[in-house]
């Protein structure tokens, strides 16, 4: 699956909102999304926070303190729990 750059994403939004000016939305904290959502797959993280595999466990422990979240995995796939 090829990866859309944020450019091709915003050009397809504007033909369909048929707006030029669009605003993104400031990307919340990791702790405050895991808050908020008490689940997250470790792939949400990675779209989310354009992230590469390699480069989640340093992200999520820059970003949540020890002793906040809890890290399982289902099905070979990694997960957090707050």
């Amino acid at each position: 699956m090829k990866r859309r750059n944020c450019f091709e994403n915003i050009s397809a939004l504007k033909q369909v909102r048929d707006k030029e000016e669009l605003k993104a939305n400031k990307l919340p904290a990791l702790s405050e999304l895991l808050a908020k959502e008490k689940l997250l797959f470790a792939k949400e993280i990675e779209v989310m926070y354009d992230l590469e595999k390699a480069e989640l466990d340093g992200f999520v422990a820059e970003q949540l303190p020890a002793g906040t979240f809890e890290e399982n995995e289902l099905l070979g796939e990694k997960y957090f729990v707050r």
